[in-house]
């Protein structure tokens, strides 16, 4: 009897707390606050630690690293630099996952969470880049009919739809290198002269072995005992090598230009240029009617081309 009882309560008490949950995401969105967990590129700025948060700010660090990874993607012409291999890159360069920047801005220890491609992807194209408050995923909509906005943006309108329009799946027939490692697809056996294949170790970093010989390849039966290296050691003599020999080269990039952006602004209710004419003139506006049709009097022409202003007008 006691145990039912204070599992009762218990049960009651996990209720109210979870409506309490509720009640205050439901009043912080609707005062345009941000609740949930910070997004990649953002900090939230607490003016006194534990307390409430005040505003929300670019961070310098991760705001750096997609920008960047946005602006690779743009300029590139050839297709080979899509949101996987740019995951790639930042789990080879050793730049901390979104998660783990977030455990090590609250003091936290880094678990070793790798870039996820669809992650990449929801970040450039998500109109939190844009500074809107979030909720599933939608931009939060204000009283006054627009999305709220409770940050600085990352980059422009017009960037988001070339983001956008980048990211997206081609049905192309070929596809991007997706490797994890540096050298993948790219080192042979010294003896038998076979690709190498990545071979798992227990307790060790993984390494690049020849399986020629292994898999009954002709050509491989003398392949023994077949080479073995670390994949972290030999990346290592690969990239020293690598710059030794072209480091002194110029290394120049292509740059995204995204205009003005007043094509891409035009239908988020910002002000927008007022319409003209084929003939030139004017398109007179409505008190509450909208575009008014093209139709301009024959007392009206005389003050519109003398640059004056009748009465009543």
């Amino acid at each position: 009897m006691r145990l039912s009882m204070e599992s009762f309560g218990a049960q009651m008490e996990l209720r109210a707390i979870q409506k309490r949950n509720r009640d205050e995401t439901k009043r912080a969105r609707a005062a345009g606050q941000p609740k949930q967990k910070n997004r990649y590129g953002y900090q939230f700025v607490r003016l006194h630690p534990m307390s409430k948060v005040d505003h929300v700010e670019l961070d310098p660090v991760a705001a750096l690293i997609i920008r960047d990874v946005a602006q690779r993607i743009l300029a590139d012409e050839t297709g080979m630099v899509t949101v996987h291999t740019e995951a790639v890159r930042l789990n080879r360069a050793g730049v901390l996952s979104p998660a783990d920047h977030r455990s090590v801005m609250y003091g936290r220890q880094p678990k070793g969470t790798l870039w996820n491609p669809k992650a990449i992807k929801r970040m450039l194209i998500s109109e939190a880049s844009v500074g809107c408050l979030m909720y599933d995923e939608r931009p939060v909509i204000g009283p006054d009919g627009h999305a709220v906005r409770i940050a600085p943006a990352l980059w422009d309108h017009a960037t988001r739809d070339a983001l956008i329009a980048k990211a997206a799946a081609k049905r192309t027939g070929a596809r991007a290198p997706k490797g994890e490692h540096l050298l993948s697809g790219l080192a042979f056996c010294g003896t038998c002269g076979h690709r190498l294949w990545v071979a798992s170790r227990h307790k060790q970093n993984n390494a690049y072995g020849c399986t020629a010989r292994v898999r009954g390849i002709p050509a491989s039966a003398h392949c023994k005992p077949a080479p073995t290296m670390s994949i972290p050691m030999l990346d290592e003599l690969v990239t020293e090598w690598f710059l030794v020999k072209y480091g002194s080269h110029d290394v120049r990039r292509k740059e995204f230009d995204p205009g003005t952006g007043y094509a891409a602004r035009g239908d988020r209710g910002r002000p927008y240029a007022a319409p003209w004419r084929p003939s030139g003139g004017p398109v007179r506006v409505g008190r509450g009617h909208g575009v008014v049709p093209d139709r301009v009097r024959p007392d009206d022409a005389g003050d519109r081309r003398t640059g004056g202003c009748r009465k009543g007008l």
